[in-house]
Parts: structure tokens; sequence; C-alpha cells
């Protein structure tokens, strides 16, 4: 399943970050860590709870 994932304006240099040390480094951990922290603050503003969330992917 493909998911598409939007960052805040505010965590681009954050992403960025992430992103290219796990591309240069093959340490993927800050990177993992700020796609929950997106997918969670996005379930936050629609509503849905992150455990209902979690059961509906699995």
């Amino acid at each position: 399943m493909a998911m598409n994932i939007i960052f805040q304006i505010e965590n681009r240099l954050a992403y960025y970050d992430a992103l290219d040390k796990a591309h240069t480094t093959e340490d993927y951990g800050k990177f993992v860590e700020l796609v929950v922290k997106e997918v969670e603050a996005s379930l936050d503003y629609i509503g849905v709870p992150c455990e209902n969330a979690l059961i509906q992917v699995m």
C-alpha cells in the first residue's frame, strides 16, 4: 500500500536533513522518526486516533 505524506512547511529543513542522512549513510532512523511524527500530526489534524489508524493499516 502506498501513502502520500505531507510534511509541514516548518519541518522542511528537518526533512531534507533526514533524507540526506538516510541517503548518504543508510541510517534511516531520523527519517523514520520524522515520518512517524508527521503522520501522527496529520491524524491528529483530521481527528483519527493513532491507535485506530494502526489497526486499520495492519
